[in-house]
């Protein structure tokens, strides 16, 4: 009987014995999901702020093509008035204003004076 009773507590202790292999085995399983669940927190985080720092960078960038886009028409339009207002209107009535104005007076006015000198 002795024998029998010696019997049951190997198998009890080997039991025992793989029962702590498991749960040693288990209890490095969920310490590994716990620092792979850490890691994909901070990879989340990480994921977040390029987010972030990318959504500035698209703000930053609309922001140029805005600037961009006001200087490009700024300049289309000073185009436009040499092109279409000053040399074919503006010029030509100075010159008409500035003949009439020194027939009727017998000087140059006194913009036109200067202008001469300017360009003279």
């Amino acid at each position: 009987m002795q024998n029998q009773i010696d019997a049951i507590n190997e198998r009890l202790n080997a039991g025992e014995n793989k029962f702590g292999e498991v749960a040693n085995a288990l209890s490095k399983i969920a310490l590994h999901l716990e620092n792979q669940d850490a890691a994909m927190a901070a990879m989340a985080e990480k994921i977040d702020r390029n987010g972030e720092s990318t959504e500035s960078i698209l703000e930053m960038w609309n922001g140029g093509v805005k600037t961009v886009r006001f200087f490009c028409r700024c300049a289309e339009a000073w185009r436009f008035f040499i092109k279409e207002m000053l040399i074919p209107v503006f010029i030509p009535m100075a010159l008409i204003v500035a003949v009439y104005f020194y027939f009727h007076t017998g000087e140059l006015p006194k913009w036109a004076g200067i202008l001469v000198k300017l360009f003279g």
